[in-house]
């Protein structure tokens, strides 16, 4: 299998989104190459705590980055209503709490027929989920949905802006989304290099990469959350000229003072 393997922008907050389809993370690999938050799927309809969820959950905060959690919503049954899936995944999220809000997966559903309309969620669904979830968490919960989706299935009633949206969208200028008119976090390719990201072999060759829409900071302050401290520099005194060398320990280089003033940096 041949991918065109996508080079994500260095100068924007990079997010791997994970499925039971990813396996089990390195996510201290992950973390190494640029990964600031991980979005991981907790639960398919009433099935909470799916497979490889609980690791990667762990994997990630043990790495330090910023979590999410993701509930798959499937067409509302008599025995799988969307308020019966909302709050089992809240439930599910008391044990296992997020840095980013929990978020509602609203897309064509994953059976063969996807483009079945009897078998995809609708805004009514969807909004059948929300006030649970909110009722259950006090918390506003994020929407996931893609543009031809929510065109189709959505609607652009004007309550859905107060709801954070993760947006999906492989096109290389997002599409604005009625009634948001903006992002806050993009699924913008299903083709990062899996590999770099701490993906397995028996996981997928292509994983899916997402930004944040502003500055590292910013997404702390979205999730409430204080950055942390940047690493104190280490100050050791070389013997020759008694200089003294300043090492960075996540620095890419050293720099060393003289005891003339004079600045020398080694990569």
């Amino acid at each position: 299998m041949t991918v065109d393997f996508v080079t994500p922008d260095p100068s924007r907050v990079l997010g791997l989104s994970t499925s039971h389809w990813t396996s089990k993370v390195d996510w201290a690999k992950a973390q190494a190459n640029g990964i600031q938050f991980a979005i991981i799927k907790a639960a398919h309809g009433t099935n909470v705590n799916i497979r490889w969820f609980k690791e990667n959950y762990q994997g990630a905060k043990d790495a330090g980055v910023l979590v999410g959690a993701y509930a798959w919503l499937t067409k509302p049954t008599v025995m799988s209503s969307a308020g019966g899936q909302a709050r089992k995944f809240a439930t599910l999220l008391r044990d296992y709490p997020t840095d980013l809000p929990g978020i509602v997966d609203f897309e064509w559903n994953a059976y063969t027929n996807r483009y079945d309309p009897k078998r995809n969620p609708t805004a009514s669904d969807l909004w059948g989920w929300v006030k649970p979830f909110e009722d259950a968490t006090g918390s506003k919960p994020m929407v996931y949905t893609a543009p031809g989706y929510w065109g189709e299935y959505g609607s652009i009633s004007q309550i859905w802006a107060d709801y954070p949206l993760w947006q999906a969208e492989y096109d290389p200028q997002t599409i604005n989304i009625k009634p948001w008119g903006k992002w806050d976090f993009w699924q913008f390719s299903e083709k990062g290099r899996g590999e770099d990201y701490g993906v397995p072999r028996d996981g997928e060759i292509a994983c899916e990469l997402n930004y944040w829409r502003g500055s590292l900071d910013e997404l702390y302050a979205f999730c409430g959350k204080v950055p942390p401290a940047p690493p104190e520099p280490i100050h050791v005194t070389v013997e020759i000229g008694a200089d003294n060398l300043f090492v960075y320990p996540d620095a890419k280089s050293v720099t060393l003072v003289t005891n003339a003033g004079e600045t020398v940096r080694f990569p």
